[in-house]
């Protein structure tokens, strides 16, 4: 009887044990799950922001890109702008005077070197000088006109109207300082040309005085 006292008493006490044992178990089940539960909410409250911030950042980028390609269109504006001078440009005034210059100087030298190989009062070198000086003023004068036809076409230059305004009176003045060089060098050569004619003149004369006398 003793016996089976014992036995009892040693299944209530290892029933008890195991019941505290699944009792602690379910409890750890269940702060687990509930661990779980608060990393899942964590989760998704971290994939919530991240997918703002992403947008945030897409739109942040698409903003930039704008701003970026709006900023390259205007300078690409900016600079098709510049390759197309503006109307009044061509209706300056000084354009006439420019070109009207040129052409005087061109009649000028022309006319000067015709004059003196007429006259015949220069040697052959001086006449070479002269019209390697007539050639370099030419040359001179062709490279102004050529610059005055890139600053009104289009599509030639960069610049910006004011710009070509400020060289054009630039090329006016320097077809001025060609046209007084040409009108000095022309007037030297004349009075060296007269003073020879009056010279060959006044030998000429002497010549036939002294005839004369020969013959009286």
């Amino acid at each position: 009887m003793k016996s089976i006292f014992i036995i009892f008493s040693l299944l209530l006490i290892a029933s008890a044990g195991k019941a505290q044992t699944w009792a602690e178990f379910f409890k750890q089940k269940k702060t687990q799950q509930r661990y779980l539960a608060q990393q899942v909410a964590g989760l998704q409250v971290y994939l919530s922001f991240a997918k703002q911030g992403y947008k945030i950042v897409q739109d942040g980028v698409s903003t930039i890109s704008s701003l970026k390609n709006g900023d390259i269109n205007l300078h690409r504006l900016h600079f098709a702008r510049l390759k197309h001078p503006d109307a009044k440009i061509r209706n300056l005034p000084l354009l006439t005077d420019i070109v009207q210059l040129h052409h005087y100087i061109l009649n000028l030298s022309a006319r000067y070197l015709k004059e003196v190989a007429q006259k015949g009062n220069f040697s052959p070198d001086e006449r070479s000088y002269q019209q390697e000086v007539f050639q370099k003023l030419r040359s001179s004068c062709a490279q102004t006109i050529q610059e005055y036809q890139l600053l009104v076409a289009d599509n030639q230059l960069e610049l910006s109207d004011d710009q070509r305004i400020r060289r054009l009176r630039d090329l006016h003045r320097e077809m001025l300082v060609h046209l007084d060089f040409c009108k000095s060098f022309v007037q030297q050569g004349m009075t060296l040309n007269s003073e020879r004619t009056s010279a060959l003149r006044n030998v000429h004369l002497e010549l036939r005085l002294y005839n004369l006398n020969q013959t009286l």
